[in-house]
Protein backbone atom coordinates (compact mmCIF):
# COMPACT_ATOMS: atom_id res chain seq x y z
CA UNK A 1 0.00 0.00 0.00
CA UNK A 2 3.16 2.34 0.40
CA UNK A 3 3.89 2.03 -3.04
CA UNK A 4 0.33 3.06 -3.86
CA UNK A 5 0.45 6.05 -1.72
CA UNK A 6 3.16 7.40 -4.18
CA UNK A 7 1.30 6.84 -7.11
CA UNK A 8 -1.74 9.05 -4.77
CA UNK A 9 0.85 12.02 -4.07
CA UNK A 10 2.03 11.64 -7.97
CA UNK A 11 -1.81 12.30 -9.21
CA UNK A 12 -0.72 16.01 -7.63
CA UNK A 13 1.94 16.59 -9.86
CA UNK A 14 5.53 17.08 -9.51
CA UNK A 15 6.18 19.82 -6.85
CA UNK A 16 4.13 17.53 -4.58
CA UNK A 17 6.48 14.95 -5.29
CA UNK A 18 9.54 16.58 -4.96
CA UNK A 19 8.55 18.04 -1.65
CA UNK A 20 7.82 14.41 0.01
CA UNK A 21 11.37 13.75 -1.29
CA UNK A 22 10.32 11.57 -4.39
CA UNK A 23 11.95 13.44 -6.92
CA UNK A 24 14.62 15.75 -7.75
CA UNK A 25 13.67 18.99 -7.95
CA UNK A 26 13.81 20.12 -4.27
CA UNK A 27 16.95 19.48 -2.52
CA UNK A 28 16.54 17.16 0.93
CA UNK A 29 16.83 18.83 3.99
CA UNK A 30 16.74 22.44 4.46
CA UNK A 31 18.88 25.35 5.89
CA UNK A 32 17.34 27.65 8.74
CA UNK A 33 17.21 30.66 9.03
CA UNK A 34 15.97 31.84 12.51
CA UNK A 35 12.27 29.83 12.87
CA UNK A 36 12.18 29.41 9.03
CA UNK A 37 12.61 26.44 6.62
CA UNK A 38 13.75 26.86 3.23
CA UNK A 39 13.90 24.89 0.53
CA UNK A 40 15.69 25.71 -2.66
CA UNK A 41 15.48 24.43 -6.00
CA UNK A 42 18.92 22.97 -8.26
CA UNK A 43 18.70 25.31 -11.07
CA UNK A 44 19.12 21.95 -13.48
CA UNK A 45 15.69 20.89 -12.15
CA UNK A 46 13.97 23.58 -12.11
CA UNK A 47 12.20 23.66 -15.57
CA UNK A 48 11.26 19.85 -14.69
CA UNK A 49 8.53 21.39 -12.67
CA UNK A 50 6.78 22.19 -15.97
CA UNK A 51 6.31 19.03 -17.33
CA UNK A 52 4.43 16.84 -14.47
CA UNK A 53 4.38 14.19 -16.86
CA UNK A 54 8.41 13.68 -17.15
CA UNK A 55 8.73 13.58 -13.50
CA UNK A 56 6.15 10.82 -12.73
CA UNK A 57 7.86 8.71 -15.74
CA UNK A 58 11.39 9.35 -13.47
CA UNK A 59 10.04 8.94 -10.01
CA UNK A 60 8.34 5.23 -11.55
CA UNK A 61 10.92 4.73 -13.95
CA UNK A 62 8.28 4.27 -16.83
CA UNK A 63 9.57 4.70 -20.93
CA UNK A 64 7.04 7.58 -21.45
CA UNK A 65 6.73 6.17 -25.33
CA UNK A 66 5.71 2.70 -24.00
CA UNK A 67 4.28 2.79 -20.53
CA UNK A 68 1.90 6.04 -20.42
CA UNK A 69 -1.15 5.12 -21.43
CA UNK A 70 -3.65 8.38 -20.93
CA UNK A 71 -2.97 11.49 -19.53
CA UNK A 72 -5.68 13.42 -18.36
CA UNK A 73 -4.98 16.46 -17.34
CA UNK A 74 -6.83 19.05 -19.34
CA UNK A 75 -9.11 22.19 -17.70
CA UNK A 76 -10.74 21.38 -14.66
CA UNK A 77 -14.55 20.11 -15.21
CA UNK A 78 -17.14 19.12 -12.44
CA UNK A 79 -17.69 15.48 -13.06
CA UNK A 80 -14.27 15.12 -14.78
CA UNK A 81 -11.53 14.71 -12.28
CA UNK A 82 -7.92 14.50 -13.89
CA UNK A 83 -6.27 10.90 -13.82
CA UNK A 84 -3.54 8.97 -15.55
CA UNK A 85 -2.64 5.63 -16.50
CA UNK A 86 0.60 4.03 -16.40
CA UNK A 87 1.58 0.44 -16.74
CA UNK A 88 4.22 -0.65 -13.75
CA UNK A 89 7.31 -2.45 -14.94
CA UNK A 90 8.01 -3.01 -11.24
CA UNK A 91 4.60 -5.56 -10.54
CA UNK A 92 3.28 -5.30 -14.49
CA UNK A 93 -0.18 -3.99 -13.55
CA UNK A 94 -2.07 -1.43 -15.34
CA UNK A 95 -2.18 1.57 -12.97
CA UNK A 96 -5.74 3.52 -12.78
CA UNK A 97 -4.53 7.00 -10.41
CA UNK A 98 -6.97 9.71 -9.44
CA UNK A 99 -6.33 12.76 -8.53
CA UNK A 100 -7.96 13.93 -4.79
CA UNK A 101 -9.37 17.39 -4.41
CA UNK A 102 -7.73 20.20 -5.84
CA UNK A 103 -9.26 22.74 -7.63
CA UNK A 104 -13.12 24.68 -7.48
CA UNK A 105 -14.50 22.14 -9.75
CA UNK A 106 -13.12 18.98 -7.26
CA UNK A 107 -15.02 20.66 -4.79
CA UNK A 108 -18.22 21.15 -6.64
CA UNK A 109 -18.20 17.69 -7.51
CA UNK A 110 -17.80 16.78 -3.78
CA UNK A 111 -20.65 18.72 -2.44
CA UNK A 112 -22.79 16.99 -5.28
CA UNK A 113 -23.11 14.10 -2.63
CA UNK A 114 -26.69 13.25 -3.26
CA UNK A 115 -27.49 9.01 -2.72
CA UNK A 116 -28.08 7.20 -6.11
CA UNK A 117 -28.52 3.64 -6.87
CA UNK A 118 -26.01 1.77 -7.93
CA UNK A 119 -25.71 -1.97 -8.19
CA UNK A 120 -28.89 -2.92 -5.40
CA UNK A 121 -26.96 0.08 -3.03
CA UNK A 122 -26.57 3.61 -3.05
CA UNK A 123 -23.83 5.64 -3.99
CA UNK A 124 -22.23 9.64 -3.61
CA UNK A 125 -23.72 11.68 -7.27
CA UNK A 126 -20.39 13.17 -7.83
CA UNK A 127 -18.24 9.94 -7.59
CA UNK A 128 -20.62 7.55 -10.05
CA UNK A 129 -20.09 10.77 -12.37
CA UNK A 130 -16.78 11.00 -12.29
CA UNK A 131 -16.32 7.52 -12.05
CA UNK A 132 -18.21 6.71 -15.26
CA UNK A 133 -16.74 9.24 -17.13
CA UNK A 134 -13.34 7.76 -16.31
CA UNK A 135 -14.45 4.22 -17.83
CA UNK A 136 -16.09 5.56 -20.42
CA UNK A 137 -12.67 7.63 -21.81
CA UNK A 138 -10.31 5.20 -20.79
CA UNK A 139 -11.55 1.37 -20.56
CA UNK A 140 -10.54 0.64 -24.92
CA UNK A 141 -6.95 1.98 -23.84
CA UNK A 142 -6.68 -0.48 -20.86
CA UNK A 143 -8.41 -3.35 -22.40
CA UNK A 144 -5.54 -2.64 -25.05
CA UNK A 145 -2.31 -2.21 -22.41
CA UNK A 146 -3.65 -5.17 -20.55
CA UNK A 147 -3.30 -7.82 -23.82
CA UNK A 148 -0.30 -5.27 -25.07
CA UNK A 149 1.89 -6.11 -21.78
CA UNK A 150 0.34 -9.93 -20.83
CA UNK A 151 -0.76 -7.67 -17.80
CA UNK A 152 -0.82 -9.24 -14.30
CA UNK A 153 -3.93 -7.24 -13.03
CA UNK A 154 -5.36 -3.47 -12.97
CA UNK A 155 -4.67 -1.49 -9.97
CA UNK A 156 -6.80 1.68 -9.51
CA UNK A 157 -5.28 4.38 -6.90
CA UNK A 158 -6.16 7.51 -5.46
CA UNK A 159 -5.93 9.79 -2.59
CA UNK A 160 -9.56 11.74 -1.02
CA UNK A 161 -11.76 12.25 -3.90
CA UNK A 162 -9.50 10.37 -5.94
CA UNK A 163 -9.67 7.56 -3.90
CA UNK A 164 -13.32 7.47 -3.77
CA UNK A 165 -13.40 7.68 -7.50
CA UNK A 166 -10.81 4.77 -7.83
CA UNK A 167 -12.73 2.76 -5.74
CA UNK A 168 -16.07 2.63 -7.93
CA UNK A 169 -13.83 2.64 -11.69
CA UNK A 170 -12.27 -0.54 -9.98
CA UNK A 171 -16.08 -1.80 -9.74
CA UNK A 172 -16.97 -0.70 -12.91
CA UNK A 173 -13.63 -2.34 -14.21
CA UNK A 174 -14.24 -5.33 -12.57
CA UNK A 175 -17.57 -6.05 -14.20
CA UNK A 176 -16.40 -6.80 -16.59
CA UNK A 177 -13.34 -8.70 -15.78
CA UNK A 178 -13.85 -11.80 -17.73
CA UNK A 179 -13.47 -9.89 -21.00
CA UNK A 180 -10.16 -8.44 -19.76
CA UNK A 181 -8.73 -12.07 -18.49
CA UNK A 182 -9.32 -13.38 -21.65
CA UNK A 183 -6.83 -11.01 -23.07
CA UNK A 184 -3.92 -11.86 -20.61
CA UNK A 185 -2.39 -15.38 -19.83
CA UNK A 186 -1.67 -14.17 -15.95
CA UNK A 187 -3.46 -17.10 -13.78
CA UNK A 188 -4.36 -14.51 -10.96
CA UNK A 189 -5.66 -11.66 -12.71
CA UNK A 190 -7.19 -9.46 -10.95
CA UNK A 191 -8.60 -5.80 -10.13
CA UNK A 192 -8.16 -3.98 -7.09
CA UNK A 193 -8.59 -0.55 -5.61
CA UNK A 194 -5.97 1.28 -2.93
CA UNK A 195 -7.96 4.18 -1.54
CA UNK A 196 -6.24 6.41 0.70
CA UNK A 197 -8.67 8.86 3.30
CA UNK A 198 -11.37 9.10 0.70
CA UNK A 199 -14.88 10.56 1.82
CA UNK A 200 -17.62 7.99 1.96
CA UNK A 201 -19.11 7.06 -1.14
CA UNK A 202 -21.16 3.79 -0.77
CA UNK A 203 -23.85 2.78 1.21
CA UNK A 204 -23.35 -0.56 3.71
CA UNK A 205 -24.40 -2.81 1.24
CA UNK A 206 -22.68 -1.59 -1.37
CA UNK A 207 -19.46 -1.34 0.37
CA UNK A 208 -19.56 -5.15 1.23
CA UNK A 209 -19.93 -5.49 -2.34
CA UNK A 210 -16.55 -3.74 -3.04
CA UNK A 211 -15.07 -5.03 0.82
CA UNK A 212 -12.62 -7.84 -1.33
CA UNK A 213 -11.32 -5.80 -4.41
CA UNK A 214 -10.59 -2.60 -2.10
CA UNK A 215 -8.21 -1.93 0.47
CA UNK A 216 -9.61 1.52 2.48
CA UNK A 217 -6.54 3.64 4.53
CA UNK A 218 -8.00 6.07 7.16
CA UNK A 219 -5.46 7.79 9.45
CA UNK A 220 -6.99 8.01 12.96
CA UNK A 221 -9.11 10.69 13.44
CA UNK A 222 -9.56 12.35 9.87
CA UNK A 223 -12.54 13.97 9.09
CA UNK A 224 -12.49 13.45 5.62
CA UNK A 225 -13.74 9.48 5.51
CA UNK A 226 -16.33 10.37 7.68
CA UNK A 227 -18.03 13.62 6.11
CA UNK A 228 -21.10 11.86 4.17
CA UNK A 229 -24.54 13.85 2.89
CA UNK A 230 -25.97 11.66 5.91
CA UNK A 231 -23.87 12.42 8.39
CA UNK A 232 -24.29 15.94 8.10
CA UNK A 233 -28.27 15.82 7.86
CA UNK A 234 -28.15 14.24 11.43
CA UNK A 235 -26.08 16.40 12.82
Amino acid sequence: TLYHIKYCIAAYGSALLNLCGYGNGIKVGSQLTGSLSLFFLRQEDAVRLQSDRKVVCDVFKLDPDLDLITWQYDKNRIFKPKYFVVRDPHTNCIVVVVRGTFSLQDAMTDLLCEYEPYKGGLAHRGVIRSAEWIVDRSFEAIKNAVARFNAAGINCVGHSLGGAVASLVCLMIHDRIGELAELTSSPEFRVRAYSIGSPPWASRDLAEQAGPLVTAVVNEADLVPRLSFGNVTLM
